[in-house]
């Protein structure tokens, strides 16, 4: 592990990377402090990304099966009534 003050890595930047990119650990130090890490930067193929937010994977978010079950038993319970006070 190599252990680098900020105002070294700031004029040997190039080789840190390039030391980094050998598989050497490097850590950035301030007054003799560790502060950060270098670390190489490793991209995800896009296959093991997630999407974001709902309804991205193209699968139904809910089954509405249930639902039409109960409405059929129920219907008055899951029907809108514009003059309930309730409903606004």
């Amino acid at each position: 592990m190599k252990m680098v003050n900020m105002h070294t890595a700031k004029s040997t930047l190039s080789q840190l990377v390039e030391d980094v990119l050998q598989g050497e650990d490097v850590v950035l130090a301030r007054n003799g402090k560790p502060v950060a890490r270098l670390v190489p930067f490793v991209t995800v193929p896009e296959a093991e990304l997630r999407p974001i937010g709902l309804g991205c994977t193209g699968k139904p978010i809910i089954d509405n099966s249930e639902f039409e079950l109960m409405y059929a038993t129920n219907p008055d319970v899951y029907e809108v009534n514009l003059n309930d006070p309730l409903y606004e």
